[in-house]
């Protein structure tokens, strides 16, 4: 069983798609799937991450060949309006550019149930749930790395790590910032200057000196280890990537009550859920202030981030392929 996983403008691209993709790489290795991310016309299965113009004529091939074409719904659509400039016109279409690729696919992946609800109502085939997981090859080390010279103060610090769209939740974290000005608010994760409207842009700019934005990070064990608190405000999401990866390094989570958490993140167990933004700010000084809390619900966050660990993904991958190369 040979697996094509292609990667053609992955180089390109910075965010959870490109993460998710080089994660089910590293799962197949784990579990010893074969695949190839050149082009090729010997496979068996073709895995789609990126939906981007190249992915309607690879689809096209691989049905002329006879092979089988599994797709990744890193999106369902929804998340596409309201987040670039001009997104409000290109992204009905490419809502309905993604739905057609999904029907026409003998196996979608979606990352959570929430979006594997949206995807059958829609009627787009065979929907399976399957995590983007955890690399905690990559994260192992966080409780030990040495904190950057310019985080060494000893101020209570809300991280996160995230690409900075209003989307994300921009408004909520800031005004949160603003309640705090004895805490320091850091978010990483690029800007996106010339894709993100002006307002934003503009918004990002004008914040009090207790918030920043620095930008894309290498490491991303440093927002972990300096953070006290992970605060991801985010409006929609399809499962959130580096919301697991926090919860791997124990960090105490504050998320927004979305259906995508509904199920595998829990109020007061292993995160503390919003929805305004008074609640966000209660939540956050509500850990600060209560060590015990703190503590529990980061270490519950930990037990919970162990179950989506790489091999365990491999090991469901594998299954699935196995399952839809026997399907008629």
């Amino acid at each position: 069983m040979k697996i094509y996983h292609p990667d053609s403008i992955e180089r390109f691209i910075v965010g959870g798609v490109k993460v998710s993709a080089q994660q089910q790489r590293k799962a197949f290795e784990k579990v010893g799937v074969e695949y190839t991310t050149d082009f090729t016309l010997d496979y068996d299965i073709m895995h789609l991450n990126f939906l981007g113009p190249l992915a309607l004529p690879l689809l096209f091939i691989s049905k002329l060949l006879g092979k089988k074409t599994v797709v990744h719904a890193h999106s369902t659509g929804d998340n596409l309006e309201d987040t670039l400039a001009f997104s409000s016109i290109w992204g009905p279409i490419g809502k309905k550019y993604y739905q057609f690729i999904f029907r026409h696919s003998d196996q979608v992946i979606a990352v959570s149930d929430y979006s594997k609800e949206l995807l059958e109502e829609r009627e787009v085939g065979d929907v399976i749930t399957l995590s983007n997981g955890v690399d905690n090859d990559v994260l192992d080390g966080y409780n030990e790395i040495e904190v950057p010279d310019e985080y060494s103060e000893e101020a209570f610090r809300v991280v996160n790590l995230a690409q900075v769209f209003e989307l994300k939740g921009l408004d909520t974290f800031i005004e949160v910032g603003e309640s705090m000005p004895d805490a320091e608010f850091t978010w990483f994760g690029p800007r996106h200057e010339k894709l993100n409207p002006k307002e934003t842009i503009e918004k990002i700019d004008d914040t009090p000196e207790n918030v920043s934005f620095p930008g894309f990070i290498d490491d991303k064990r440093i927002p972990f280890r300096i953070g006290d608190v992970y605060l991801f405000p985010s409006h929609e999401e399809t499962q959130g990537i580096s919301v697991l990866e926090a919860a791997y390094c124990e960090m105490p989570l504050v998320v927004r009550d979305i259906e995508a958490f509904e199920g595998w993140l829990k109020h007061r167990e292993n995160c503390l859920k919003a929805e305004t933004t008074d609640e966000f700010i209660e939540h956050v000084k509500t850990l600060r202030d209560d060590e015990e809390l703190r503590e529990k619900i980061a270490a519950n966050a930990r037990e919970m981030a162990e179950h989506h660990t790489l091999e365990k993904i491999g090991e469901r991958l594998q299954k699935m392929y196995r399952e839809v190369l026997s399907s008629d």
